[in-house]
């Protein structure tokens, strides 16, 4: 990671602090996933902890010079014409052990022996011409905490109805600070799409947002409509008919025997799970070959009568189906069903399919979040603020950001040289700490491939190549934290006089 030029475009006017903020981003970057006092100076060590107790030192203004870095340079490959980008939009939670200040139970609970906050990000990825798609920054992020939930002495009323005035007992209403904190929470997805629009347009690119269905909004829908959009469906919603009235819901609307066959894929079995939640979610089943049928049309959405009245009252999207085909559903069974909501032109079964390829690379940020807190140890960080976590995160989320790209650039080029990746120190301390089988060590080949060291990597955080699948990112991220080791005791070795 070029840390230098990630720092050389924070937005800060302090020289002085700008040049400690450097030296700990490359402090950090060797060893991202070890605590700062056990590898670094007695200086150094200070000054980590004075840069990371600065309010300056906001999480905001680390990624805005990571962003500037990443997307003002040059790419070969969109300089002709307009960047073509990917905003995958998800949220995810980090729990840390014991009380911190301003941090609560994740779930809103009263459990003092964990504290928690949720971290929202707008991953932006770059969509190539090849069909790959490389992880880049991040446009937008925020992070917010649930308080736990107040508890009144009074008792409960009973929903036997009342004597006086003939009237039955009506339901406790949700209290306005209650409401008022939903919608916050909710409010986020819109905040991301927009900040992620601002960043883009103003540099003339497009965007596709792709989010699950969590995003299911009619108020989301409206602010990422200015770019495109692919956003999995939740509510069975009511459609308009042909007096122009809301009747037919959305699922009544497909129809089998209008799909067009789109695959047949092997369903691995799925075990029974121990909490009665996952097991309703994801219930278990038995392997079996599952035929896919896809199907696409426009629906036109009414706005919801709790939604903002500055929204449109009708919005026209099309609605991408993929379902199992009832031969292969066994009995007492559930089929596969996919139900995506988008403003992507979509006329045929190649365009459909396309829209479904799209929703699929949603995947790249949760492999982004697990490369962020397996690789930095992000949650065993013994921060006792809020403020002093935010900052460390904006820092270690940079490290995550460019380690998670290099991964994934090792996955894309897995045929290529491995000299084309990987430097000639790398591979030589790679060959003494390969761990594979005799006829596969590396020392026993003359050429190697990128997928080669990849596996060889991968091995050292844990990974089996008998599962016969290419390796994970946890796997990946192990297997180079250790290799980094190997790295610094190699050199410390051979400058030991003899």
């Amino acid at each position: 990671m070029n840390v230098a030029e990630v720092v050389a475009t924070i937005p800060m006017p302090w020289g002085p602090f700008l040049r400690k903020l450097g030296r700990v981003l490359q402090l950090l970057a060797v060893s991202p996933a070890d605590s700062v006092s056990s590898f670094a100076s007695r200086g150094d060590e200070a000054a980590f902890y004075e840069v990371v107790n600065d309010k300056r030192c906001e999480p905001r203004r680390v990624l805005d010079g990571h962003r500037i870095m990443v997307l003002d340079e040059p790419n070969e490959e969109t300089q002709a014409g307009t960047s073509r980008h990917l905003a995958i939009h998800d949220t995810t939670s980090l729990s840390f052990g014991g009380q911190r200040d301003g941090l609560y139970p994740i779930h809103g609970g009263k459990n003092s022996n964990e504290s928690g906050l949720f971290l929202h990000a707008s991953l932006l990825a770059e969509r190539r011409t090849d069909g790959t798609v490389l992880p880049e920054t991040l446009a937008h992020h925020e992070t917010y905490t649930r308080k736990p939930k107040t508890t009144t002495t009074k008792k409960k009323k009973s929903a036997t109805k009342k004597k006086s005035n003939g009237k039955p007992a009506t339901t406790q209403q949700p209290t306005k600070s209650a409401t008022t904190a939903q919608k916050r929470e909710s409010a986020r997805w819109v905040r991301g799409i927009r900040g992620t629009n601002r960043e883009v347009e103003q540099r003339g690119d497009e965007v596709v947002h792709i989010c699950d269905c969590e995003a299911d909004d009619y108020e989301i829908f409206h602010a990422a409509s200015s770019q495109g959009f692919v956003i999995r469906a939740r509510h069975d919603r009511k459609l308009f008919d042909e007096h122009g009235k809301p009747s037919i819901k959305m699922s009544a609307t497909v129809n089998l025997g209008e799909g067009v066959e789109l695959e047949e894929i092997t369903l691995k079995k799925r075990a029974p799970k121990k909490q009665p939640a996952a097991n309703k979610k994801h219930p278990p089943r038995e392997q079996r070959q599952a035929k896919l049928l896809i199907g696409w049309h426009v629906v036109t959405l009414p706005r919801p009568q709790r939604a903002a009245k500055n929204l449109p009252k009708t919005m026209d999207v099309t609605l991408v189906w993929v379902r199992e085909d009832p031969s292969t559903i066994p009995e007492n069974g559930e089929g596969i069903e996919w139900t995506l909501l988008t403003n992507l032109e979509v006329n045929d079964a190649t365009s459909a399919k396309e829209v479904v390829e799209l929703y699929r690379k949603r995947w790249l940020v949760e492999d982004f979040f697990k490369v962020f807190k397996a690789g930095t140890a992000i949650e065993a960080r013994q921060h006792r603020s809020r403020e002093t976590i935010q900052n460390l995160m904006g820092m270690l989320m940079v490290i995550a950001l460019e380690m998670f790209r290099s991964l994934k650039v090792w996955r894309e080029m897995s045929e290529s040289p491995a000299e084309t990746v990987f430097d000639e120190f790398t591979l030589e301390v790679l060959k003494e700490m390969d761990v594979s089988s005799k006829p596969k060590k590396l020392k026993n080949f003359t050429t190697l491939t990128v997928m080669q060291v990849v596996v060889a990597i991968a091995q050292l955080g844990g990974y089996k190549p008998n599962n016969h699948k290419p390796p994970g990112f946890k796997v990946l991220w192990r297997g180079h934290h250790l290799l980094t080791h190997y790295k610094r005791a190699f050199r410390a070795a051979r400058n030991q006089p003899p």
